[in-house]
């Protein structure tokens, strides 16, 4: 960029920008290339600058408003010779003012910027001195842009005051790289001016910065069918699927640069294979076919508009008809178009499909096969069994039919009848019965013996049984053990037993003999069960004791359940618990003995109140009388609390006691050395049971 002033202003204009906000930028686009700015609203003032322009020199200058300016006037204006036609301008004092006007841009454009045109009105408004020479340079911080030429300066003659001397400048700015998304500003800077004399008033107006020939890239997509070409402005000819650019002139003469994105359609081809059954008939490319036909094609276009080749193979079947000459045996059923015969039919039409869809018809003759019978009948007596084909038969049975394959003919079958001849023979029993031995029809026995005599009748059944049954009881007696347990007590035979016995009872059987030894081991189980409280055994409300449960007589036992079961959460198989309870409640444990003995304890559980007020001392007498020679608080609890801090300070504020142990309190002394009578600050801090925490704070008077 090129500026005119020297370093120290150069250094000066940096200093001044150090402390202003960012500047807002106008942002050119695609759509919007080209800026004005006209100044006709502008009204003199630093807050009425049109957007995107300041003053960088606001601390050096003042604002003086409307109108075309004064002698010496100084400052910045809003110069017009009509309301409605306004410029930006400057009128420098007597003193060495700069002035420094800026409007910034920033490219939003999706390219890079390489040409602008520049333009702008210098005008000199009022005539004070034809001396003097005022005007402003022109600078811009886009990198290779030499905007000299638009600087201007101008010693006006001749002029009236409040009149207007305007010349158009304009540049075009080519070469540029100003890339996406980076800003620029251009700058008018002016100051005394040269020679002597007053000053004249200066200003710029329609100001406008217009990106020439915007660069534009459009991205089409485009198809052709395969076998076509698509050829570009510069008459390249493109056959397959590829990307390319091709740059159109616009209009206005610039460049358009078209991204194409070229995709070839292939040509669709597609062989179906059809069928019809002879005496039908299909059409196709207009076309009518009713025999075989192979390779026939037909083009049509598809929905992107290229040709689709269709290549049809036509077979055309036949329809058949066929005789069925089938054969059942007797009893069996045939089934045939979805009826089903059991009987001698002939000429039975059946209209089917095949598996290419054509009619096939059936004409089925059916014979049906009588079988082959034989007869068996048998007799047998009542409680004989007779077997036949592999069945156990005791019943009488008639018409039982089994088929028998033969082989390349019908079953054969067998119809059997069973006849089962009632038999009532006459039981008669007798029983002999004696120790050691016993004389039957002139036999001695020593053991047990069934003799059975049979006598048959005419028809060769069982007519007369005769059993005879002798029993020798020549055995020692057996010897048992048993056992059996009660809970408390026992009746057994007859007797009343309450503790473990074993009683011997001899058994002798109907004959008088014995015939067992049998040893009884009574176990009687006590079990008297009671609950009892431990650590602590007077517990406080909240605070958690043990329950535990025993039985009074000794013996092992097995707890099964804790009641109210929502109070207990440890293992209920256990015969202690730990507990705390928040006032009155009836407890209850369920026990049993190894032998399933039961019993129960009920204990009402009363806890202590869980008071927390306390009494602190405000004095005490460490004098050794054994009376109140000791500082502690008394807490209405005898546990269930703890001192988490117990301090005493002097009036100086150091600590003479700390302790954590309520038992031990303060005697008066520190470090061995008895202290002296007066008030002493303490700090004492307690912990209860239920998480809560107290602190007290206090004086405690000493006097001995």
């Amino acid at each position: 960029m090129n500026l005119s002033f020297g370093h120290s202003v150069f250094l000066f204009f940096l200093i001044l920008c150090s402390g202003l906000k960012a500047q807002a930028q106008f942002p050119f686009t695609n759509t919007t290339p080209t800026y004005t700015q006209n100044f006709n609203s502008f009204n003199g003032t630093f807050a009425g600058l049109p957007q995107y322009w300041t003053i960088l020199t606001q601390a050096s200058i003042a604002q003086r408003g409307e109108g075309c300016g004064s002698d010496n006037a100084g400052g910045l204006w809003s110069y017009y010779s009509s309301s409605s036609e306004r410029a930006l301008g400057y009128l420098p004092s007597a003193t060495s003012d700069t002035f420094l006007a800026q409007v910034t841009f920033v490219n939003n454009t999706s390219n890079v910027i390489t040409s602008l045109r520049v333009s702008y009105n210098f005008e000199t408004w009022r005539r004070l001195s034809s001396g003097r020479t005022n005007g402003f340079t022109v600078s811009t911080n886009i990198p290779g842009a030499n905007v000299s030429s638009l600087s201007h300066s101008q010693a006006p003659s001749g002029m009236s005051t409040c009149t207007q001397l305007s010349t158009l400048k304009s540049l075009v700015l080519n070469n540029l790289s100003v890339l996406p998304g980076q800003t620029f500003y251009f700058r008018w800077g002016g100051g005394r001016g040269t020679s002597s004399g007053a000053s004249n008033g200066i200003g710029i107006d329609n100001v406008t910065i217009e990106i020439l020939c915007p660069p534009q890239t459009i991205n089409k997509d485009t198809s052709i069918c395969f076998g076509s070409s698509f050829i570009d402005s510069k008459l390249n000819t493109y056959t397959s699927s590829q990307t390319f650019f091709d740059t159109l002139q616009t209009a206005a003469g610039c460049d358009s640069i078209v991204h194409y994105n070229l995709t070839i359609l292939p040509l669709i081809t597609q062989t179906v294979d059809t069928a019809i059954c002879s005496g039908q008939s299909l059409v196709f490319n207009n076309q009518t076919y009713t025999t075989s036909q192979t390779g026939l094609k037909d083009t049509f276009t598809n929905a992107n508009g290229c040709d689709s080749v269709v290549t049809l193979n036509l077979t055309v079947n036949p329809v058949y008809q066929h005789t069925l000459n089938e054969s059942i045996c007797q009893g069996q059923s045939y089934t045939f178009n979805g009826n089903v015969y059991t009987a001698t039919q002939h000429g039975i039409v059946g209209n089917f499909q095949t598996i290419k869809g054509c009619d096939s018809i059936v004409t089925l003759n059916l014979t049906v096969q009588p079988l082959p019978t034989l007869v068996l009948n048998k007799t047998i007596c009542e409680g004989e069994s007779f077997t036949h084909n592999g069945i156990t038969y005791t019943t009488s049975q008639t018409g039982i039919t089994t088929f028998y394959p033969v082989p390349g003919s019908c079953d054969s079958q067998v119809v059997f009848n069973l006849n089962v001849l009632p038999v009532n023979p006459l039981t008669q029993t007798e029983m002999i019965r004696a120790c050691f031995e016993v004389q039957y029809r002139g036999m001695t026995f020593y053991r047990d013996t069934v003799i059975r005599d049979t006598l048959y009748n005419q028809s060769g059944c069982d007519s007369i049984y005769h059993i005879a049954t002798i029993e020798v009881f020549n055995r020692p007696p057996s010897v048992m053990y048993t056992d059996t347990t009660a809970c408390g007590e026992l009746w057994f035979n007859g007797n009343l037993y309450t503790q473990n016995t074993t009683v011997i009872d001899t058994l002798k059987n109907s004959t008088g003999c014995d015939s067992a030894i049998v040893h009884t081991a009574i176990y009687i189980e006590h079990i008297d069960m009671f609950l009892s409280i431990e650590d602590p055994h007077d517990p406080y409300e909240g605070e958690s004791f043990l329950l535990r449960a025993d039985n009074r007589e000794n013996q092992g036992f097995y707890v099964t359940q804790w009641l109210p079961e929502h109070i207990f959460d440890q293992d209920k198989r256990l015969n202690y618990q730990r507990l705390s309870l928040n006032g009155p409640e009836t407890l209850m444990v369920i026990a049993t003995t190894p032998a399933g003995c039961m019993d129960t304890a009920v204990l009402l559980v009363e806890p202590r109140e869980y008071n927390k007020n306390m009494v602190i001392p405000n004095a005490f007498t460490p004098n050794g009388d054994g009376k109140n020679d000791v500082f502690r608080p008394f807490i209405n609890l005898d546990r269930a609390y703890s001192i988490i801090d117990f301090k005493v300070y002097n009036r100086y504020g150091q600590v003479i006691h700390a302790s954590a142990h309520s038992s031990q309190g303060w005697d008066g002394s520190f470090n061995g050395k008895v202290q002296d009578n007066g008030v002493y600050q303490y700090i004492i801090r307690i912990r209860f049971i239920d998480g809560t925490e107290k602190q007290f704070k206090g004086d405690v008077t000493l006097i001995r």
